[in-house]
């Protein structure tokens, strides 16, 4: 009786070449435009990973990418742009959300507002170690372009710029 599965070999060298072409092909790892290593999900770090599924609730395809200092998911979560940064060991570090200028919440839009009549929000940077976050809140005033930093219910401009455009 003949086995069902029968072994042939190659001695082809150029074959080996080949193959052994490919093989490199495969092994390295696809760069995205920032220049950060997109990671297969198993080359992730189990922490990270873990606390990631724990914290946050993506609404769009979560993709791992690894620079000299971290390991970054990104994600939409509602509709906000989100970046969790998390050590190489895996130990979260810090979270940035980026949102449109609608999705401010209403307190915080009725203080910018009385504050700065008559402004234009731009966008929202939100930065949180999950336990506080820091808003910077961009807004066109007139000839300027703020930055406005809220923290604790305070807000104060870091930055004032004049837009060339004006």
């Amino acid at each position: 009786m003949k086995p069902a599965i029968q072994r042939r070999s190659f001695a082809a060298p150029g074959m080996i070449f080949m193959l052994t072409l490919l093989s490199l092909n495969a092994l390295s790892q696809p760069l995205d435009n920032n220049q950060y290593t997109l990671l297969r999900l198993n080359e992730v770090n189990t922490h990270a990973t873990r606390h990631f599924l724990e914290n946050f609730t993506p609404s769009s395809t979560v993709k791992w990418f690894r620079d000299e200092h971290h390991l970054i998911a990104t994600f939409k979560e509602g509709d906000s742009k989100d970046r969790v940064y998390y050590k190489t060991n895996g130990n979260f570090d810090f979270c940035i959300k980026y949102y449109r200028a609608d999705a401010l919440e209403p307190y915080l839009r009725t203080i910018v507002f009385k504050k700065f009549p008559g402004c234009e929000i731009l966008t929202i940077t939100e930065l949180t170690d999950l336990e506080r976050k820091d808003l910077s809140i961009k807004i066109k005033d007139g000839i300027f372009i703020r930055t406005l930093s809220c923290s604790d219910g305070s807000i104060e401009i870091t930055e004032n710029i004049r837009d060339s455009n004006s």
